[in-house]
């Protein structure tokens, strides 16, 4: 199967959800591997995962990247990158900024973190900015996994990894 899609009456169905808007999670090749909803409104949740789990010939996204790649290509590896979380804020601090990133999906899920990074780092990558929500000063539990992912960065020995902040106070 492939998340968010099932099959009913023989016939291919797309699973349906409440308002919102497609944010695809692309992999190092370029490619969807997943895609989130963020909803307009209504929903406790800001954002899910669009998948098909429970229904015929459909199923969920375990096991699918989940890191998402925003200007970085196997074929193409910048020597800087950003990292912060969520794939529509990469998306948007790339085109914005100029600046290739990563995003974890949910900041505690660092499930892939390491591994990703060591691929980035043997395919040149030499430095890596931090860029997580600014959440990161006023919540206990965003801190300790953006604290953790920021010792991840760094046990993965790259030259430099920097700290920043979105914007001065």
């Amino acid at each position: 199967g492939i998340p968010g899609f099932s099959v009913k009456s023989g016939k291919v169905k797309i699973t349906e959800n409440q308002n919102g808007f497609f944010i695809p999670v692309r992999n190092i090749d370029g490619y969807i591997s997943g895609m989130q909803i963020r909803f307009d409104e209504g929903n406790k949740r800001r954002y899910i995962w669009f998948t098909s789990n429970n229904l015929y010939e459909g199923c969920s996204v375990t096991g699918i990247e989940q890191i998402h790649y925003a200007g970085i290509r196997r074929d193409n590896i910048p020597k800087v990158i950003g990292i912060t979380e969520g794939p529509l804020k990469a998306d948007v601090a790339y085109e914005l900024l100029g600046i290739p990133f990563i995003a974890i999906i949910g900041v505690a899920n660092l499930s892939q973190l390491e591994e990703n990074l060591k691929l980035l780092k043997e395919l040149g990558v030499e430095e890596v900015n931090e860029m997580f929500d600014m959440d990161y000063f006023e919540k206990e539990t965003v801190r300790k996994f953006i604290d953790k992912a920021h010792e991840i960065i760094k046990s993965v020995g790259f030259k430099r990894v920097i700290r920043r902040k979105w914007h001065d106070e």
